[in-house]
């Protein structure tokens, strides 16, 4: 524990409102830390939003969703809306495609974070969201935003914290083992989808390898047959459209006993299971599970790191989140 209190003070160090001196590690100096910012996370119906403004306009609602693979927005509120109408797909898990406007923007603007000259796509899949949800969202911020900062989702903070890359930060994610994390597993999708994440779970006893998804608000989803993981199903019960997340056909609502990921252990986890035979043998876990871990995304060294809300040390130090496994 005394570990976690150093780590807590040199992350500290870290806020826009502290000066950060160098440490030497090993009698070889570490890099300064550069300043963090935090913008306010609301979850609506286990959908991440934040507050976005692009070209110094007033902040409009996005979701974030790091399985999107480019940055998108309402091409109605991109000046210039467009360059180049490309095919694309709009979500890594889907198999769906739609077209695209890509422009280059002057400014976007996430909480206290400004980035200068992004490239980001126009497209009308935030009407579908918006439909969907019953909530006017006006963007989608994806990968192509979040593999520029350690981003960390602190859901119990509501808040969504970017940290520039430095040598020190990653030092801190790579020094303290008390936790447990997982490394970057591409999941079984085209080889072009290199952002996506995969963790082990075990799903009442039965291993797999899950996708992370943000986008996704439930629990589990599941394409492996239900008697693999000792889930009972009722087929005749009411079905629900999973296609916006890749699967095909219909799924159906049952309860995992027991889930363990990592060291924690949570009991009758909402699950999704799809018909057997329908899709490939696929599972992602979503918000409704992951909001009880703060999630920190490198996505420049191809690792996300998690920590349970409810540890002491989650709540005690800016960046919740930073643990590793090595």
């Amino acid at each position: 524990m005394k570990v976690w209190f150093a780590l807590m003070g040199i992350l500290y160090a870290l806020s826009p409102s502290n000066m950060a001196v160098p440490v030497v590690v090993d009698d070889e100096p570490v890099s300064e830390p550069a300043i963090a910012a935090f913008a306010p996370m609301v979850l609506f119906r286990n959908r991440v939003l934040v507050e976005v403004s692009v070209n110094g306009n007033t902040p409009q609602r996005c979701l974030v969703d790091n399985c999107w693979s480019h940055t998108a927005f309402d091409p109605r509120t991109l000046n210039p809306p467009g360059e180049k109408n490309d095919a694309i797909s709009y979500r890594a898990l889907s198999n769906k495609h739609g077209r695209g406007l890509f422009s280059q923007q002057e400014t976007m603007s996430i909480g206290g974070i400004d980035i200068d000259k992004p490239r980001v796509l126009g497209t009308d899949a935030t009407r579908l969201l918006s439909r969907n949800l019953q909530l006017e969202i006006h963007g989608i911020i994806g990968y192509s935003t979040l593999k520029d900062y350690i981003a960390t989702f602190d859901f119990k903070s509501e808040r969504l914290c970017f940290s520039p890359y430095s040598d020190y930060l990653i030092h801190c994610l790579r020094e303290h083992e008390e936790i447990f994390a997982f490394p970057f597993g591409l999941s079984p999708m085209p080889s072009h989808n290199t952002h996506i994440f995969t963790v082990p779970i075990a799903i009442n006893g039965e291993t797999v390898a899950a996708i992370l998804d943000l986008g996704f608000p439930g629990g589990i989803l599941t394409s492996i047959p239900p008697g693999d993981l000792h889930l009972t199903v009722n087929f005749s019960s009411k079905k629900i459209d999973v296609s916006l997340l890749g699967f095909r056909g219909r799924a159906y609502k049952t309860k995992a006993r027991k889930v363990r990921l990592g060291s924690t252990i949570l009991r009758n986890v909402d699950t999704l299971c799809c018909k057997p035979g329908s899709n490939r043998r696929l599972t992602i876990i979503g918000v409704d599970l992951l909001k009880d871990f703060n999630i920190t995304f490198d996505n420049r060294n191809k690792c996300v790191y998690l920590i349970p809300a409810s540890s002491a040390c989650a709540s005690t130090y800016y960046l919740p989140g930073v643990i590793t496994s090595r």
